[in-house]
């Protein structure tokens, strides 16, 4: 059982680092809505490597090896970067191209 503590009633940042690992695919849609209502309004900084949790974002940073590589929209990163799609196509099971859609 996982436990989610939010202690920062004022604060206009919040940051999160792998709020969902090692929850299931129902789990992790449960804390992600929880997250989701507390952070509306707020700044949000979440660090992950699950890629339906990146995707949800306005933008993302890729970092590699303690390096800013690219930062973006999540369409547009697919569109323009072929490690992201790779990233995103191997999650997704498909390593022969990306069709998923995003919104920004």
């Amino acid at each position: 059982m996982r436990t989610f503590t939010f202690d920062g009633h004022d604060s206009p940042v919040v940051v999160l680092d792998e709020a969902t690992t090692g929850l299931d695919p129902a789990a992790a849609a449960e804390v992600l809505r929880a997250i989701e209502k507390l952070c509306e309004g707020r700044t949000t900084l979440a660090v992950t490597h699950d890629v339906q949790v990146a995707l949800t974002a306005d933008r993302i940073a890729w970092i590699e090896d303690g390096k800013l590589l690219f930062t973006d929209a999540p369409a547009r990163l697919l569109a323009r970067h072929e490690a992201f799609r790779a990233w995103v196509a191997a999650a997704e099971g498909d390593r022969e191209g990306v069709r998923v859609g995003v919104s920004s």
